[in-house]
């Protein structure tokens, strides 16, 4: 979509465009993916069933990922509900087991985090925040999954931390430690400005705090809560 730019130099969507976009829903919901449903919209796809075809096979091996998760879990319950010790280090590494996927959903950014984005930065700000996402991606290699899986793992960790409920612990505060400075390698320039760092949080404030958004978001308002009380905790511990 090539939307225009108003007076302000904000995206300007018109009739043509919202059909286009609802086009897009429909076939997004058939579980097709971006690039595929650009090919369908200009024609550059004959084969539809062909496609399907590969979208069913993705969806059933997450079905098996799915069922894989739930007997990993129903395990651990027996092994609580028997009274074996269950340690911080199992319980990441049930979360990690049962993560659904190393890579979040792309459409996250697109349908969520962009529409709020553009009411709290303005243009300059959304302009050198997306900038500096691509110049990130070109340094990373995103196809690898090794990026994400570093987050899984951060993300597993905080979760297992989380339920003992210590974020002053020197656990919690070194987690909280390596997960900003994670964050600093993608967003430097976001962590380090106090306007930006502000509007940013509020960004994720406001898409956490929609049920249906917050659900596909890849951590919850009490997960970031957690690290940053852990983090200020951390902050406290070193200016003392």
């Amino acid at each position: 979509m090539r939307p225009g730019r108003n007076a302000a130099g904000w995206r300007v969507y018109g009739p043509t465009e919202f059909a286009r976009i609802h086009q897009v829903l429909a076939l997004r919901g058939l579980g097709l993916g971006l690039v595929e449903i650009a090919g369908l919209l200009a024609g550059r796809l004959a084969d539809l069933d062909a496609v399907l075809s590969l979208q069913a096979t993705a969806l059933q091996r997450r079905r098996a990922e799915a069922d894989k998760g739930l007997a990993l879990i129903a395990a651990a319950r027996v092994r609580l509900k028997s009274g074996e010790p269950f340690s911080v280090d199992d319980f990441a590494n049930l979360i990690r087991e049962t993560i659904m996927s190393g890579k979040p959903d792309k459409s996250v950014w697109q349908d969520i985090i962009e529409p709020i984005a553009q009411r709290h930065y303005t243009p300059e700000e959304y302009e050198l925040i997306l900038q500096k996402k691509m110049a990130f991606k070109e340094r990373v290699d995103f196809e690898s999954g090794a990026f994400t899986q570093a987050w899984d793992a951060l993300i597993a960790e905080a979760k297992a931390l989380m339920a003992k409920g210590e974020p002053t612990s020197l656990e919690s505060m070194d987690l909280a430690h390596r997960w900003n400075a994670f964050a600093a390698q993608a967003m430097p320039d976001v962590l380090t400005d106090p306007a930006l760092r502000a509007k940013t949080h509020a960004v994720w404030k406001e898409a956490l705090a929609n049920p249906q958004s917050a659900a596909r978001m890849p951590v919850s308002a009490d997960l970031l809560a957690f690290v940053r009380a852990a983090a200020d905790a951390d902050r406290a511990r070193n200016a003392g």
